[in-house]
């Protein structure tokens, strides 16, 4: 097997130090705000919507009606954001869970 080019452990202590000191929010909020931009062309509804990595809490509450469920390596910023934790590696859900999964700003760092 080989080396892991990422190391989720220290992904998840610099994610929570970032939430601890306050998070820098202007690439991370531009990128979700192109996101939803982006949504508002789709027609249809996305009952049920992953969001993996949330650095600013208020997120969730923009995807309007959707059932939001967040997800982040880091425990502090996952229960600030009224979240999981967990490995975006190995995430606890079954296929054809989810309608929609936004990844913001993390998905870069994933070893799969």
């Amino acid at each position: 097997m080989t080396d892991l080019l990422f190391d989720h452990r220290l992904r998840a202590l610099r994610r929570d130090r970032a939430a601890r000191i306050g998070t820098e929010l202007v690439l991370y909020s531009r990128a979700f705000d192109d996101c939803l931009d982006r949504l508002a062309d789709i027609r249809g509804d996305f009952g049920n919507v992953l969001l993996e990595g949330c650095p600013d809490p208020a997120w969730p509450q923009r995807l309007n009606d959707s059932r939001v469920t967040v997800v982040d390596p880091g425990p502090v910023m996952a229960e600030r954001a009224g979240g999981l934790c967990t490995d975006l590696d190995t995430l606890p859900f079954d296929g054809g869970t989810f309608d929609l999964i936004l990844c913001i700003g993390i998905l870069e760092t994933a070893n799969v």
